[in-house]
């Protein structure tokens, strides 16, 4: 290895030992930071205040159940930074920073997906909560009361979110107020309109049974649409996929069979042109398939 090798390993060291010794630091102050958060909480939401909105890193880190959870976090940091250390050793400056790239790509892919995953979790439990809170209703509990109770008896992920629901509502946010902080934080369109219907139950009165059992319908509703839509455009999303990572595949096989093959087009400008514009067209389509599915 050159020095100049060495040198940009150590720079990756370094990185090591700073990532190390800010986990641990905040491993050692977590609880109590946490303890301190939540007091400021307390205060401000006893005194009026308005409620501190979450960056969107902050919220993309929440929705993907993240928010606690010390060890997929330092699983995460720990790939990044062996990603960082494995480009340094085997081709120096370029790697390092090809390292840093990757890792950044790879850790919001891996949040970016367990946050969608996590999503549609909640939305398939909405149903079911909506339709606990009615059967409390049914026994006379109050609205406030109902909700609470529902919110013991289901299981995570959207117990854990309307744990926090319950908890805001302890400390005197109404529950209408409460239910669309956590809808806009994980981006819950069903419970955003629970929420609305609470807030109007509260403040306009009204049968709170009729209204619930219509949000049941609705949400029931929502989900078969969901369902039939995914099961139609399988064939659509199976398509796109294999669009997507043929090009990418054969590449790669024909690069594996016989490396000359590419090595020759490296050479010349107009073959590095060449190569470079089919790899963009190719991350163009990519992503111009992904948006098409997101949209589906």
């Amino acid at each position: 290895m050159e020095p100049q090798g060495y040198l940009f390993l150590g720079v990756a060291v370094a990185l090591f030992a700073a990532g190390a010794l800010m986990l641990r630091a905040g491993w050692s102050r977590g609880d109590s930071a946490l303890i301190d958060e939540r007091l400021r909480s307390a205060g401000s939401l006893a005194s009026g205040e308005s409620k501190r909105r979450h960056s969107g890193l902050e919220r993309l880190w929440i929705r993907a159940g993240l928010g606690e959870n010390r060890l997929t976090a330092a699983a995460l940091a720990g790939v990044w930074l062996v990603l960082i250390l494995a480009g340094t050793v085997l081709a120096g400056g370029w790697g390092l920073l090809a390292g840093v790239v990757l890792g950044l790509i790879l850790n919001y892919t891996v949040v970016a997906w367990s946050a969608r995953r996590r999503r549609e979790m909640l939305q398939q439990q909405l149903p079911a909560f909506a339709e606990h809170v009615v059967r409390g209703l049914r026994a006379g509990r109050t609205l406030p009361a109902a909700v609470t109770a529902a919110a013991e008896e289901m299981r995570a992920p959207l117990g854990d979110v309307l744990a926090r629901v319950v908890r805001e509502v302890d400390l005197g946010v109404s529950l209408g107020e409460a239910l669309e902080n956590v809808a806009e934080d994980f981006d819950l369109h069903a419970l955003r309109l629970l929420a609305l219907g609470v807030q109007f139950n509260m403040r306009y009165g009204g049968s709170a049974v009729e209204l619930m059992e219509q949000v049941v319908r609705m949400l029931r509703q929502q989900d078969q649409a969901r369902r039939e839509l995914r099961a139609l455009t399988g064939e659509t999303r199976v398509s796109a996929l294999v669009l997507a990572v043929l090009p990418v595949g054969l590449a790669g096989y024909t690069v594996s069979m016989n490396p000359a093959y590419y090595a020759a087009m490296l050479e010349t400008t107009a073959g590095i042109a060449v190569l470079v514009g089919a790899i963009v067209w190719q991350a163009l389509g990519i992503l111009i398939l992904w948006r098409m599915l997101r949209s589906l």
